[in-house]
């Protein structure tokens, strides 16, 4: 079986409009200057900023990327190294910020980035900005960090800033969990505990503000093409997938025919990650099968992603991206995965949640 629909219960599912991980939040909320820092990578920023989002706060956004050798240092032994080297007195409030905001900029390469308050319509990242090393923000009272090289970093504050600042961590730390005041993990990873909430989808920042804001650009592009409106997101190859480039072609194909049969106008989308062989063929194979529907997305001009999720009543997805098939899901109508390739294993639970609607226990 090549597609493969939502459980029924997940169409529709926002992580960070979960019942569960709102009342989590409800402690944190208003906690100001709120903080969200990665070390920069577009999956890691998003998670962390739908987050932060979901706490309704103004955020100021850091990228910290660590120099090296300390970017491939274990986190535990990064943290512990910093302690030792830099003793922190017993009263944090009787020294200035300014020291352990010193100190931590002598570990990264180059200045801090850091940027303000995405727009609450735009999907776009935030464009970052050089921080002046001499200058010293006000410190933080909660931060909200994704990925694993920002773990020192963030703890070292926890201890360093006078503020004493919380530390909610998006996905598995797998190192220092009793560290965070609130961990957020996706379900199929198997931490557990009494500070994690599990979500059974990853976070993004998908809101139903931002598919208005699309629809209402994007619906009167869309207008002369004839209804129902279908849609197609590819992805491609990357770690969490051994990609199959013909068991792919089969799949797009199936969902190209289906549209066909359906009377279905097609709107595709591909991915920086998508070969360049498949695209070629995804563009020839659209308008011989489906010749009533625009030329896929392939890299140029306005990439219609987000129309895609907020004006299609169906729409399939390559299965390579726990992201992209999270996205599609808060969007409204039929989600469809489509199977590319072999899958590690953690992917492979994210499938069967998606497939069979309930998330994994910790031993699954």
């Amino acid at each position: 079986m090549t597609l493969i629909p939502a459980a029924p219960q997940w169409q529709g599912y926002r992580a960070t409009a979960d019942p569960k991980l709102l009342a989590a939040l409800t402690p944190f909320r208003g906690h100001t200057p709120l903080w969200v820092v990665t070390s920069g990578e577009a999956g890691m920023r998003a998670q962390a900023l739908g987050l932060a989002e979901a706490l309704d706060t103004p955020y100021t956004e850091w990228v910290w990327p660590l120099a090296p050798p300390w970017r491939r240092w274990p986190a535990c032994a990064l943290l512990l190294t910093w302690l030792l080297r830099h003793a922190l007195p017993r009263r944090r409030d009787t020294t200035p910020f300014a020291t352990a905001w010193q100190t931590l900029c002598r570990y990264l390469e180059g200045p801090p980035q850091q940027a303000e308050c995405a727009s609450p319509h735009a999907l776009d990242l935030p464009a970052l900005h050089a921080w002046p090393q001499t200058d010293t923000p006000a410190p933080p009272r909660l931060i909200v960090a994704c990925g694993r090289r920002v773990i020192a970093p963030v703890l070292w504050l926890k201890r360093a800033a006078p503020t004493r600042p919380k530390v909610i961590y998006v996905q598995d730390p797998r190192t220092l969990c009793a560290q965070f005041d609130l961990i957020v993990a996706p379900a199929h990873d198997p931490i557990r505990g009494a500070n994690v909430v599990p979500t059974p989808f990853a976070l993004h920042r998908i809101t139903p503000e931002r598919l208005a804001h699309a629809a209402a650009i994007w619906q009167p592009k869309w207008a002369p093409y004839p209804k129902p409106w279908w849609g197609l997101v590819v992805g491609g190859p990357s770690r969490s997938v051994q990609w199959d480039e013909a068991l792919a072609r089969t799949a797009i194909r199936a969902w190209l025919e289906q549209a066909r049969a359906a009377g279905a106008t097609l709107f595709a989308t591909t991915a920086r990650r998508t070969p360049a062989a498949t695209r070629a063929w995804l563009a020839q194979s659209l308008a011989a099968i489906c010749p009533g529907s625009p030329p896929p997305f392939t890299g140029e001009g306005e990439n219609p992603y987000l129309a895609i999720l907020a004006l299609t009543v169906q729409r399939a997805i390559t299965s390579d991206s726990v992201s992209m098939l999270s996205e599609t899901l808060a969007a409204p109508g039929i989600s469809v995965r489509l199977e590319v390739g072999t899958y590690r294993p953690r992917l492979q639970r994210f499938h069967r949640v998606w497939d069979q609607g309930a998330a994994p226990s910790a031993d699954s």
